[in-house]
């Protein structure tokens, strides 16, 4: 959430393309030094330490959140899927929830639309102080797969207890996952899969799930976003079919 920050000669905080709503009571969200000290300094802190010789430089928190606050953050993110794990304190109890929606128009404007994506939700931490982590979840409560890739606008609104301090969130590379779709069409075997921007899959074939090697079939594809099709005659013998992925 907050960039950057530190205190001390060398002071700075800054938070990048920030839009806030509070239609509750007019206040807006804070910023403060985090004070977790089992968190110890990340390494872009350290380097700035060094570099500045600030000891005191570190990292900051968001604070005093009342509830139904939102903030944008546009970032260009690298394209994949991703899980999303949030840092956060609850130190006043009963638990808390923020919401994470994608601005999809409007960004930096009063009249802006969003897509929900997943909630943060969980149970007090030991105090304002003390952080843990929390997945980014859907409404049946499985963790969020996000697709991204290049510039956008990823908003974060706090819930209606307010009952937390957001620190920071991070992503983390999800299982890929995907479908073979099989059919007979004109006497052949039609398989089909999604593919992604970025990626290169390989279709591989088995007589027997026994075998030691799988076979490739034909050569490699350049995912580009869309569905891909290959054929293989049939040969009135059983086969298997899957796909590799390389990142």
């Amino acid at each position: 959430w907050p960039e950057n920050g530190q205190t001390g000669a060398n002071a700075l905080y800054y938070r990048i393309d920030k839009n806030t709503s509070v239609p509750v009571n007019g206040n807006d969200v804070g910023m403060q030094p985090s004070l977790d000290p089992t968190d110890g300094f990340r390494t872009k802190y350290l380097n700035e330490q060094a570099l500045l010789a600030d000891p005191s430089i570190g990292s900051f928190n968001l604070g005093y959140c009342p509830p139904n606050a939102w903030l944008n953050y546009t970032r260009t993110f690298p394209s994949g899927n991703f899980y999303m794990w949030g840092r956060f304190a609850d130190g006043a109890g009963g638990g808390f929830s923020n919401l994470i929606s994608q601005v999809t128009s409007g960004v930096g404007t009063s009249n802006q639309t969003t897509k929900f994506l997943g909630n943060f939700a969980g149970n007090p931490t030991a105090g304002w102080g003390s952080y843990d982590w929390f997945p980014l979840r859907d409404v049946n409560g499985n963790m969020v797969n996000l697709t991204l890739g290049g510039k956008a606008t990823l908003r974060l609104t706090i819930g209606s207890s307010a009952n937390n301090n957001p620190l920071f969130a991070m992503l983390v590379p999800a299982p890929l996952q995907l479908t073979l779709s099989a059919s007979v069409v004109a006497g052949q075997i039609n398989i089909s899969f999604p593919t992604v921007n970025g990626q290169t899959y390989s279709v591989l074939y088995k007589s027997s799930l026994s075998a030691p090697t799988w076979t490739p079939v034909g050569s490699t594809i350049s995912g580009n976003g869309s569905t891909t099709n290959i054929t293989e005659s049939l040969t009135g013998t059983q086969g298997y079919y899957t796909v590799s992925i390389q990142q």
